[in-house]
Parts: structure tokens; sequence; C-alpha cells
């Protein structure tokens, strides 16, 4: 019982300095996924900044709804729009939700980084 109480304590602590930490991903990873929320697009542009390069593309909605870890995986990317990714960051590379500039449905902007 003192253990629960002990990790309960521990995980509070931990929580807490994630919340007052803003700069932390989970905080970008929680505005992505609410936005994602909001709509109920199967498919979404997303342009990213990497290595200094902006590059749009069409991904599946569902890949940017949950907890992506650190980093989003490439294969939701359209056929068409993957090769281009590859080409351009190489053929195992990944994006980030820092890297993440915008996300747009039908004309209109689901995310937008820094607002």
């Amino acid at each position: 019982m003192l253990f629960d109480f002990l990790y309960h304590d521990a995980v509070l602590k931990e929580y807490r300095a994630i919340l007052a930490d803003t700069k932390n991903p989970v905080h970008l990873i929680k505005k992505i996924s609410a936005a994602m929320a909001a709509t109920s697009a199967k498919t979404v542009n997303v342009t990213i900044r990497k290595n200094e390069t902006e590059f749009s593309f069409k991904t599946e909605a569902f890949s940017l709804r949950g907890d992506c870890g650190s980093h989003y995986n490439s294969w939701s990317i359209v056929a068409a729009d993957r090769r281009k990714f590859e080409e351009l960051f190489g053929s195992s590379a990944d994006y980030t939700p820092e890297e993440i500039l915008r996300i747009t449905y039908a004309r209109n902007v689901l995310y937008e980084a820094g607002k």
C-alpha cells in the first residue's frame, strides 16, 4: 500500500512537470490530436519543415489522431507523396510533431504551428 502511495506521488510529480514545461512535445501532440478529432476527414494535407526544406504531402488522418510517440511514420503518406518524401529525406525518414507547420483539409486550416 505504501508503494502505491509513493508511486502515485511520483507519477503526479512527473505529470505536473510535463504540464509546466510548455516546450514538451506532448503539448504539440495534444494540439494536433485535438485538431484531428474535430474533423471527419480521411486524408489531410500536411506541410512540414525538415532539414530547412518545406514539403507538403497528403497523409491518412488517422495517423495524426493518436499518440505518435516521438515521430509520425511515413507509411501513412499517400504513395506518390511518400516517394517524393523519401527522395528528399531518405527511405527511413519520418517526421516529428515539431516539424509540422500546418495541417489543412478542404482549404480549412486545422492546425498551424505557433497558434
